[in-house]
């Protein structure tokens, strides 16, 4: 009996294989949640000084995917540009430029701010995907993430009112409402929602991490300040400067989104 119990062989164990990661249009999507002993509870101003950091983590990023950063949003800026210098200055009658080159400078720059604007909201594609570690193409940007454009536009079209509704009630319920939704385009990429299922989840998720998304919304104003600024005093350089300073900072949302829907997972 002991000699049948000494030539007893173990049972080997069954090492499950490891799932491949989940994919949504294109975006692999990383389902291994933060460990809870990696999360460290930090003060509410650490939570608003993210918002700075994440600027050199924007910056990392585009540094990874310059081509198609390059392409979206410089390119367009270009085309507004050269547009305004040969329109030129129509206040002097002494260096008014021709009909047709007004004319021509005028298209060119219509054309770019239709441009920036339509590759303005696709940017919420290839920004998630380069978040993870993806190398998004500018034919796949266009090809998959031009069917979200409707939704967002009518996600700005619903949550703008409320955003400036809330600035005329003594501006905090307007902060309010900009923290609410500003990750809801992420949502509306990330799982193909609808518009008002995307408010919900993003009004959800960020409110544990506001003062996260209040430092984001605060850095990105002051980009936006400073591109005014350079537009009125080097016109019309200053507006292509104001692009390029924005295309750095233009990672964050997705950026901070993922660490938004990690913080998420665990909980859940």
């Amino acid at each position: 009996m002991s000699k049948a119990r000494k030539s007893a062989k173990p049972k080997a164990r069954k090492v499950p294989a490891a799932k491949p990661p989940a994919v949504s249009d294109g975006i692999a999507v990383d389902t291994k949640p933060v460990a809870a002993a990696d999360r460290v509870r930090q003060p509410k101003f650490q939570y608003f000084l993210r918002g700075f950091t994440l600027l050199r983590d924007s910056l990392r990023h585009y540094r990874e995917n310059p081509a198609i950063t390059i392409a979206f949003l410089v390119v367009p800026a270009l085309f507004t540009t050269f547009g305004g210098l040969l329109v030129g200055d129509l206040n002097s009658a002494a260096t008014a430029p021709a009909p047709g080159r007004i004319l021509g400078g005028f298209s060119l720059v219509v054309i770019g701010l239709l441009w920036l604007a339509l590759n303005g909201l696709l940017t919420y594609y290839f920004t998630l995907k380069a978040a993870r570690q993806g190398y998004p193409g500018i034919i796949e940007t266009y090809r998959r993430g031009i069917r979200f454009v409707p939704r967002i536009i009518g996600l700005a079209l619903l949550a703008l009112p409320l955003f400036l509704a809330g600035l005329l009630l003594l501006i905090v319920p307007g902060l309010i409402v900009a923290r609410r939704y500003y990750l809801a385009p992420l949502y509306i990429v990330d799982h193909d929602l609808g518009i008002r299922e995307s408010m919900e989840r993003s009004a959800a998720a960020s409110r544990p991490v506001s003062f996260k998304v209040y430092g984001l919304i605060t850095v990105t104003l002051l980009i936006a300040t400073a591109a005014t600024l350079l537009g009125r005093v080097l016109p019309p350089y200053g507006s292509l400067v104001g692009v390029v300073l924005g295309t750095v900072y233009c990672f964050a949302p997705a950026i901070l989104y993922e660490e938004v829907r990690q913080t998420s997972a665990v909980k859940d």
